[in-house]
């Protein structure tokens, strides 16, 4: 089940409200570049009450699912019964085709689940539409531990379906009781990308563990991309009948040289009730490959930032990207594993704290880094110093910690990128 994009822009422009306004000024001929990139704070505007949504081409019916607001605010996103159970057993065809689950695996899934959140829920239904004949234990990655190491106590589950934070903590609870006998074969990574030190930590726990990812979705955009044996951690192809993949730089413009970094936009073939249409997923990567190759793979490397990229702090502005670029512009940059942006106050003065992740530098040189970051950040913000100077603002904190420090996304488990505390029960003060 697909879609010309010729179709799918006409419906949208007719009977959407959101697109309609969006696609005023579109020539009647066009290319799939003619048809402008969707604004993702307008489209969480659109979409975040779910009795309004513009977004519809027809009424509600069908599945309404929540994302998690990782890159902006929850979004209320609607398939048809038919989209979803396209999806799903599109999914469940290329777990088949790489066999990535055979007969008799018991798989264990730990995703989001209740609150409308459909982590779980589609878990459940591809393997509904799977040819494989397997024990499904779902169990939601929220669930104390206690319950889950009861559950692979009593079950014996070969295959975990998880955010690597979430396995991460499970192996260190069976540490601490030193429990025996768990065996896991594979480990599905869902919901985010795993870094170095997390796959190195469970590798080490688990030295025969298969890691691969799962595919690769989200809730507002669905089906994105699938991974196959040839691709290594955070890498996915294009499945280009069903989402189409472009890499926009911040200009817009598209990329097509390969180990260029920008933003992933989709556009699937698949749904027509709320339509996908270049849609900025939220996520950085780059290709792999060169154009031509069949389902050309690429890669991820994080999360865009798209609410709040402007970091008002008492006397000055702060564009996250600036602060993006005095990170990736060092010399180190190439062994930093991760990196996230956190503001919150201390003895009632804002404070500005950059965590990041590496096990690739000793201590003389990631103070080196910390002293590159924060003399890029003042090259582009002299006045910073001297704010700072006048005690109005805590000084800048770079931080060295490990993965298990970072700030993640409690209903999803994925990495906060960017998060303001300040107005938080989380803040300092």
């Amino acid at each position: 089940m697909s879609y010309d994009l010729q179709f799918l822009v006409n419906l949208a422009k007719s009977c959407s409200p959101f697109y309609k306004k969006l696609y005023a000024e579109l020539p009647q001929n066009f290319k799939l570049q003619d048809i402008p990139v969707i604004d993702p704070l307008v489209f969480d505007e659109a979409v975040r009450d779910p009795m309004n949504n513009s977004l519809l081409t027809r009424p509600e019916r069908g599945l309404v699912l929540k994302s998690g607001g990782t890159t902006g605010g929850p979004k209320y996103t609607f398939y048809s019964k038919e989209e979803w159970e396209h999806f799903s057993r599109l999914a469940g065809s290329l777990h088949d085709k790489y066999e990535i689950i055979k007969n008799g695996d018991r798989l264990m899934y730990l995703l989001g689940c209740g609150n409308l959140y459909g982590g779980m829920f589609l878990g459940y239904q591809v393997q509904m539409f799977s040819q494989s004949d397997t024990l499904i234990l779902l169990q939601g990655h929220q669930s104390p531990l206690d319950d889950i190491l009861k559950t692979l106590q009593y079950f014996s589950p070969n295959i975990i379906f998880s955010p690597a934070p979430t396995f991460i903590k499970i192996i260190q609870k069976i540490q601490e009781q030193k429990l025996q006998n768990i065996r896991v074969d594979r480990y599905l990574i869902c919901g985010d990308l795993i870094q170095v030190e997390q796959y190195e930590a469970i590798k080490e726990f688990f030295p025969n563990i298969i890691i691969n990812n799962d595919f690769y979705a989200s809730t507002d955009a669905g089906f994105i991309g699938f991974s196959d044996p040839d691709c290594g951690l955070n890498e996915f192809r294009e499945f280009k009948e069903y989402a189409e993949i472009e890499i926009i730089d911040g200009d817009g413009q598209l990329i097509e040289l390969e180990n260029k970094e920008g933003n992933i936009i989709s556009t699937n073939y698949t749904r027509t009730l709320m339509p996908v249409i270049r849609y900025p997923v939220g996520d950085i990567g780059y290709w792999c490959e060169p154009k031509e190759s069949k389902n050309r793979k690429f890669k991820l490397t994080g999360r865009a930032i798209f609410k709040e990229k402007i970091i008002s702090l008492v006397g000055c502005a702060v564009d996250y990207y600036v602060i993006r670029n005095a990170i990736t512009t060092c010399e180190a940059y190439s062994k930093i594993d991760v990196f996230q942006v956190i503001i919150d106050t201390k003895n009632n003065k804002d404070r500005l704290i950059i965590n990041y992740t590496t096990n690739k530098l000793d201590a003389d040189q990631r103070k080196k880094f910390e002293n590159e970051v924060i003399d890029n950040i003042y090259n582009h913000y002299p006045d910073l110093k001297e704010i700072i100077e006048e005690d109005k603002l805590n000084p800048f904190e770079i931080k060295h910690v490990g993965y298990m420090d970072l700030d993640y996304n409690p209903l999803s488990s994925k990495l906060n990128r960017l998060t303001d505390y300040r107005n938080s029960t989380k803040n300092n003060i």
